[in-house]
């Protein structure tokens, strides 16, 4: 990661790599993301840490990298901003916080799928909730 610490900024091209652990790295070192506006690296970007790309075509993704990378050399305050935000923004993907969440998850499915005890009344699922279900079932 030291090297990441040597940049301004990341500039994110891959249209493939869906999020790639590079993003998170250069966030964790500071570094604000210039990168395409698709798949999961569009999850991972924030207004408070990166500038998003247009990916529709080659030209608009080159024009929107030339203009993004400009507007960080021209405006420090905004590429500071950015930096501070590209730390904050790595934290909520911190191992930590991510298995505070799936505990999460896991004690609510574990809650969902407990038997209803004898007092209490099984609970009603909405009509729409029901053919969500039987969808849910037919794909799986």
């Amino acid at each position: 990661m030291p090297f990441y610490a040597w940049a301004d900024v990341f500039a994110f091209t891959s249209l493939r790599d869906t999020s790639g652990t590079g993003l998170l790295e250069a966030l964790a070192a500071g570094a604000p993301i210039v990168g395409l506006d698709h798949h999961g690296a569009a999850d991972v970007m924030t207004p408070r840490c990166a500038l998003p790309v247009d990916a529709a075509t080659p030209q608009t993704a080159i024009e929107g990298f030339r203009d993004a990378i400009s507007k960080l050399a021209a405006d420090r305050e905004l590429l500071a901003s950015l930096s501070a935000g590209a730390i904050q923004r790595a934290r909520d993907f911190a191992w930590e916080r991510q298995w505070s969440v799936m505990k999460q998850v896991y004690a609510e499915a574990e809650r969902r799928s407990a038997a209803p005890s004898p007092q209490a009344p099984a609970p009603t699922i909405p009509e729409p909730a029901v053919r969500d279900l039987e969808l849910v079932e037919t794909f799986s």
